[in-house]
């Protein structure tokens, strides 16, 4: 099911919030209302709406990667893949979200 116009505005907000004003690929910054929703794992590739998988893309990185894991002339950073494979997990129900959060904050904790 796709995501309504409040549902998207709210969670532009919350990626707002979280990651700032600028694009998720070239790391540039935006206006708000120039930067567009992006989807981590493409919904083509059965990549969900949830928040995890949303990230603020800019308008030409958007359209350059299309389905593709990462836009042309991107060079992946270990966090990217990292995400990738988690997302890849989390939605064939492979770990429950609850236990990789609390993997992550023990993760930190030792760290």
């Amino acid at each position: 099911m796709a995501m309504n116009s409040m549902q998207k505005r709210k969670n532009k907000t919350k990626l707002v919030d979280r990651d700032g004003l600028c694009c998720h690929w070239c790391r540039q910054f935006y206006l708000e209302d120039q930067l567009t929703l992006e989807h981590l794992r493409p919904k083509s590739k059965d990549g969900s709406d949830r928040i995890i998988n949303l990230c603020l893309a800019c308008p030409k990185c958007n359209q350059e990667r299309g389905d593709k894991p990462f836009p042309l002339g991107y060079t992946p950073t270990w966090k990217d893949i990292f995400q990738l494979v988690f997302l890849f997990i989390f939605d064939h129900g492979l770990i429950e979200p609850s236990s990789f959060v609390d993997w992550i904050e023990q993760f930190q904790i030792q760290n």
